[in-house]
């Protein structure tokens, strides 16, 4: 008896430390910046406490022409001792919160070097310094029987650069404080997420059986569902790049056209949301190669 009391007193000692040490934040924790020449949208806010980590930055890739334009990426992941695995999310301004992009991974190069997701991170060497990041536009995160979080309203006749509190041309600093490492869950109805995550399970396992038109049928109606669900946008691509070069080898031309530009279309759809992702870069590289020489 005395030695399970023992254990119990352990056990709960053990636990109170454990979540004392979570509650403090780690040492990768502060401002971040992605070393590279003529590079804008360089600056990442990290948060860390235990083996969880958050990376977060806003980006203005200027697609089509449009300055305006901004992106919020948010890295959720988990350090098993260098190295970094975990879900990467996206915003835009048309997106209501966060919405799953892609798995990325990283590695803890040391106390003020990382690499994630292919980027070279350095510790910002005043990241220490006051800064001017009050009037950035603050992550929100849907908390688990809570309400979203509503975004700071911008300043009478702001435009939304000036809310945002930074020129696209200058890079995009990140907030001060990134909210309690949570799961980040979307806005979306919760019978609709899980009725959207079955049709995505189910199309992902016709793609796998290689039936990839009915697989590309099932990926749709998750897109209707959820329209701006990126993996979705991601995955149909692959789809009909798989069904243009099949069409292809069987020498239907024409059909591989029409498979290889819906294929596009949904590659640089998500290129929209990721557009430094070069594996999707050349996803569609390689798709107007195929549709170029067929034509």
């Amino acid at each position: 008896m005395r030695r399970w009391i023992s254990y119990l007193i352990l056990t709960g000692l053990a636990g109170a430390w454990a979540e004392r040490a979570w509650a403090e934040a780690g040492p990768y924790a502060g401002e971040w910046a992605y070393q590279a020449l003529n590079s804008k949208d360089t600056h990442f806010k990290v948060e860390h406490k235990g083996r969880e980590i958050l990376l977060y930055r806003i980006l203005f890739p200027d697609p089509a022409g449009d300055p305006s334009y901004r992106l919020e990426h948010l890295y959720k992941g988990r350090i098993e001792q260098k190295r970094v695995t975990g879900k990467m999310f996206v915003r835009e301004r048309a997106l209501d919160d966060f919405e799953f992009l892609r798995a990325f991974s990283g590695e803890i190069v040391g106390q003020d070097r990382m690499v994630i997701d292919d980027l070279p991170l350095e510790r910002s060497a005043d990241s220490s310094q006051p800064d001017s990041l009050s009037t950035i536009t603050r992550v929100t995160i849907q908390r688990e029987g809570q309400a979203t979080e509503k975004k700071p309203a911008a300043k009478p006749n702001a435009t939304p650069l000036q809310a945002a509190g930074n020129a696209p041309g200058k890079g995009a600093e990140a907030p001060r404080a990134i909210p309690s490492l949570i799961p980040v869950a979307m806005k979306i109805p919760i019978e609709t997420v899980l009725k959207v995550e079955t049709l995505i399970q189910e199309a992902d396992k016709l793609f796998e059986s290689k039936q990839y038109q009915e697989a590309a049928t099932r990926y749709l109606d998750a897109l209707r569902r959820a329209p701006q669900k990126v993996e979705v946008l991601y995955k149909l691509g692959w789809s009909y790049g798989t069904l243009g070069s099949l069409a292809e080898r069987n020498k239907d031309t024409k059909g591989a056209a029409v498979f290889f530009r819906l294929a596009l279309e949904y590659w640089e759809k998500t290129f929209r949301y990721d557009p430094y992702n070069q594996g999707t870069k050349e996803n569609i590289r390689r798709a107007k190669e195929r549709l170029n020489k067929i034509q």
